[in-house]
């Protein structure tokens, strides 16, 4: 089971934060864009949604001001009666808060943002509050809720028509169903969701599910289906030049040959990973993100050398024990790095 969160746990990052700047370089240029309007901002009513936004941007970079922008917002937001603001200050507050692992603080700010959503009758706002909150219980492993959550966010995005969070609702409800061990109902909707993505062309969805396809293909024991599944997830990201996602699929397929005993392909899967971790093009290489990405793959590496050697006299030298030390330390210290921030 921890290694199925492992592998969802960024995703439910991304799909909760809309705001959310990819690349410390451009988050901080964000809110340096952002503090400077705060303060030439003449309307209470602007300024109010500014302060929203970038307590919003802190949520990636620094929970603890996002919250306290969030809070200046909220308070504003109130004595004005103001319901736009208060919604987005609700937003902004449930988003760090969830940054904060908070998730029962989080899911109340998210309780008030739909609460305002549903008296002004704006349902686009209302699913991404209910997605927020399935969130939330998901992260709590309330499964039951998370599902219902999810449900009611489906039917509105049916109702609107909006085919790229579809893709997105069937596959939060298909991960719901892994956690709950019911690999087969995820199959079908990730399978389903895919056929989607296919239609309305959307590449990186392809990509997403081509990889949990493969993922549940590996839980439920067919070895060659899922490494099938799992390869060509990797192609896709690696054709969109996405060199995160590209790494983290190169990682699951890492997982996928240490699940089933094959720990020399295992441990070449996380060396390659971590290359493309080093070398992606895409500005996100000092993200925390990344920083906990390197961390798992080196904690990974380290089991994949100990299992190993278990397994073989020759696996066990001086030599790969050193290896397993040094790469069990690079994780403490990529762990620390990601702890740092918060």
């Amino acid at each position: 089971m921890a290694k199925a969160f492992k592998r969802v746990f960024p995703i439910l990052l991304i799909s909760l934060a809309p705001f959310l700047v990819r690349g410390q370089l451009p988050r901080q240029r964000a809110v340096d864009s952002l503090q400077a309007l705060v303060l030439t901002a003449k309307i209470d009513t602007a300024k109010i949604l500014l302060l929203s936004k970038l307590s919003s941007v802190y949520f990636a970079i620094d929970n603890k001001k996002g919250v306290d922008m969030g809070i200046q917002a909220l308070n504003m937001a109130r004595k004005l009666g103001y319901k736009n603001g208060l919604f987005s200050a609700y937003y902004a507050l449930g988003s760090n808060y969830w940054a904060k692992y908070d998730f029962i603080q989080a899911q109340d700010y998210y309780g008030s943002a739909l609460k305002i959503a549903r008296e002004s009758g704006n349902k686009s706002k209302m699913s991404v509050c209910l997605r927020c909150i399935g969130i939330c219980y998901q992260a709590e492993n309330n499964l039951p809720q998370a599902i219902a959550y999810y449900k009611k966010e489906l039917a509105i995005d049916e109702q609107l028509g909006q085919k790229d969070k579809i893709e997105d609702d069937w596959s939060s409800l298909a991960n719901v169903y892994i956690s709950q061990l019911k690999y087969n109902s995820a199959l079908q909707i990730f399978k389903k969701t895919l056929r989607i993505a296919q239609l309305s062309q959307n590449k990186r969805t392809i990509a997403y599910c081509s990889g949990r396809i493969g993922y549940v293909y590996a839980a439920l024991g067919n070895l060659r289906e899922a490494l099938q599944w799992e390869k060509t997830c990797i192609q896709l990201y690696i054709k969109l030049n996405d060199y995160d996602d590209g790494a983290g699929a190169v990682h699951a397929l890492g997982d996928t040959y240490a699940q089933f005993g094959q720990y020399p392909e295992a441990i070449s899967q996380y060396k390659n990973a971590l290359v493309l971790l080093n070398e992606q093009r895409n500005s996100t290489a000092k993200g925390t993100a990344t920083i906990g990405s390197k961390a798992d793959l080196y904690f990974d590496l380290a089991d994949a050398y100990s299992r190993l050697a278990g397994l073989s006299d020759s696996a066990s030298s001086p030599r790969n024990a050193t290896i397993n030390i040094s790469l069990a330390e690079l994780a403490l210290k990529k762990l620390q790095q990601v702890a740092r921030p918060g």
